[in-house]
């Protein structure tokens, strides 16, 4: 009995947390690709892969069309 009640507790904490886990997208579209990372990333991971993504641009001579970090929540 005492084991429900610890697993039903520690979910009731957690979910919060897995609750903000995800709210940012990060979407870049270069001359022949394009990807899309949403699931489990922060704001700090989403702006972190955006410097990355715009230093291998300029490394590689290439030109981003799109580059862009985002919130999913929905404003009202």
């Amino acid at each position: 009995m005492n084991r429900f009640l610890l697993l039903a507790l520690t979910a009731g904490l957690l979910s919060p947390i897995a609750a903000n886990a995800g709210d940012w997208v990060y979407m870049a579209r270069g001359e022949n690709e394009m990807r899309r990372k949403e699931v489990g990333i922060t704001k700090k991971e989403c702006f972190k892969i955006k410097r990355e993504e715009q230093k291998k641009a300029r490394k590689n001579k290439y030109k981003l069309s799109y580059n862009k970090c985002f919130s999913t929540k929905l404003r009202n």
